[in-house]
């Protein structure tokens, strides 16, 4: 599953991406086409679903809308 999110922050364009694949491990390079853009910030790593949800900034655009 991958969810892109745009949003305007302090003037800018920011873009988010949520990346998740639903199984033990995945297959070597399925992500490597996002994996290899540069970014900010990442925090892909194995982790189950709940883990994810729970550490997801859910509120980080809160007032700019």
């Amino acid at each position: 599953m991958i969810i892109p999110m745009y949003a305007s922050q302090a003037g800018g364009q920011i873009m988010t991406q949520l990346t998740f694949y639903d199984g033990p491990t995945p297959p070597p390079g399925i992500f490597e086409n996002f994996t290899n853009i540069p970014s900010n910030s990442s925090d892909l790593k194995t982790r189950s679903y709940l883990d994810m949800i729970l550490t997801a900034d859910t509120n980080s655009t809160a007032g700019f809308r």
